[in-house]
């Protein structure tokens, strides 16, 4: 054999992520509104859910849930509408902590339509 050369891998020879968490997916705001959102990620392996949020880079505010999963939707609610928080998501199960730098997530400033009128034409003088 050459120095350098690979031998050839079965996927069973590897380990992944060693059994941490590992943050797989930038975590991701969806479901915006007025007074919170929803913060989403994925990670490798599953483990509990934490998620520190603020109104500083320095996130101090704590969502956890320590049913282990690889996939994550923590709900925060009754914030402030019009703020821009720093979110950090992290995950820890027995083989140790995996976590994603903190990042900028903003409520909701818009007032939105109800579903019932989404789309629909309103008549004159009916706003």
């Amino acid at each position: 054999m050459l120095p350098g050369q690979l031998l050839p891998r079965l996927y069973s020879d590897v380990g992944l992520g060693e059994g941490l968490p590992n943050v797989v997916e930038k975590p991701v705001p969806t479901g915006m509104t007025s007074i919170g959102f929803t913060v989403a990620f994925t990670t490798q392996n599953a483990g509990d859910t934490k998620v520190e949020y603020g109104k500083t880079a320095q996130p101090g505010t704590v969502g956890m849930n320590v049913t282990p999963t690889t996939r994550r939707n923590v709900v925060l609610k009754n914030l402030p509408p019009g703020i821009v928080y720093s979110v950090k998501v992290s995950s820890v199960n027995g083989a140790g902590t995996s976590s994603a730098a903190a990042g900028p997530v903003s409520t909701d400033t818009q007032k939105r339509p109800s579903n019932r009128l989404r789309g629909a034409a309103v008549a004159p003088g009916r706003e």
